[in-house]
């Protein structure tokens, strides 16, 4: 399964942004190695199971958010037999009742990018679930014990109209700056 935050303190439309990475997580696992794993809610994900987690608190509660993980920087890994994918993702404007996905800052969203990258050989080249490449995998593996992070270097306003495509392609920053 995978599984994504019920809510984040403070974040009113981060989870919602992370269910849309963990959709197309899910996506590309389906289509690249046949595997079909359920997006759930936090409060309905099954023990006992191994399961991808997105989110920076799924990582705290495992004992893997490194204490100065901030901004943009990222990171997934496997502990257990789970991967956990996350960063410390904010609502760029907090005071806002609703806002896209430029105003926010979501390292969990470019840490899925770079598994899906990384593990399963995606490539992003155009906007759009058509402009991304999937090949076909016999099995996925992921290291034990790894431990992958970006500290992205360079942010700018992210200028792309599909999020994913967006983070895959390096613009990372939000319309904020």
């Amino acid at each position: 399964q995978i599984v994504v935050p019920d809510a984040v303190k403070g974040e009113r439309q981060v989870p919602q942004y992370l269910r849309v990475a963990a959709d197309r997580l899910r996506e590309a696992l389906a289509e690249g190695a046949g595997i079909d794993l359920p997006v759930r809610e936090a409060v309905q994900a099954k023990t006992g199971v191994r399961s991808v987690y997105l989110g920076a608190d799924f990582a705290a509660k495992a004992g893997l958010l490194p204490s100065d993980l901030k901004g943009y920087s990222n990171a997934y890994a496997e502990k257990d037999g789970d991967i956990y994918i996350f960063g410390r993702d904010l609502n760029g404007r907090p005071a806002r009742k609703s806002v896209y996905w430029q105003e926010c800052v979501l390292p969990t969203v470019r840490a899925t990018v770079r598994f899906m990258e990384d593990v399963l050989g995606v490539r992003f080249l155009l906007e759009g679930r058509t402009g991304t490449d999937v090949p076909k995998r016999g099995t996925v593996e992921v290291k034990d014990g790894i431990l992958s992070r970006e500290d992205p270097k360079l942010c700018y306003g992210n200028g792309s109209s599909d999020m994913i495509f967006g983070y895959a392609s390096g613009q990372i920053g939000s319309g904020i700056f």
